[in-house]
């Protein structure tokens, strides 16, 4: 008969962990050995469970507290942890949109050095340096998204008038 268990050298492998980070997750109750046959912590079913919803935890960018807290809490605290997360969340997507839009920017103007000599760039840095968008949180990073997109749509209107008239 098979033996469901696995050593902790085999859940490691499996799951791309170090023995150390799995005697970690012991050590703070995230992930307790089924059992212990001499000085090696052995694991089933149950535990690989509770260690893939610790993977896909971090991977959702949770800290080893919140995923314990989801391990373990009720309904409430799922909502909690979970509606705080979506908020993070929302903000790195936010700051990644504005990242991805300056540096399409820099792709896009002619200028020889964009961060120097881009107009469209010249203008949201003197805005971003008087303060317009810094302490706005989510809305002031859409809000510099928005004024990026607007300045650029007006640069190229301008250069295509330009191309048109030469």
């Amino acid at each position: 008969m098979d033996d469901p268990m696995l050593s902790i050298r085999e859940v490691a492998r499996r799951y791309g962990l170090s023995t150390s980070a799995l005697r970690y997750y012991d050590e703070l109750g995230l992930v307790t050995p089924a059992q212990r046959r001499g000085r090696q912590r052995w694991y089933g079913p149950p535990q690989l469970h509770r260690l893939a919803a610790i993977q896909i935890g971090k991977a959702i960018g949770l800290s080893l507290e919140s995923i314990a807290a989801l391990l373990d809490g009720n309904r409430e605290v799922w909502t909690s942890i979970a509606t705080s997360q979506i908020a993070t969340l929302a903000e790195q997507i936010a700051t990644a949109r504005v990242a991805k839009t300056v540096l399409e920017q820099t792709l896009c103007c002619q200028a020889e050095h964009p961060i120097r000599d881009c107009p469209v760039l010249a203008e949201l840095l003197r805005l971003w340096s008087e303060g317009t968008f810094r302490n706005e949180g989510t809305g002031g990073l859409e809000a510099f998204l928005a004024e990026a997109k607007a300045h650029e749509h007006a640069y190229r209107s301008t250069m295509d008038d330009k191309v048109d008239a030469g």
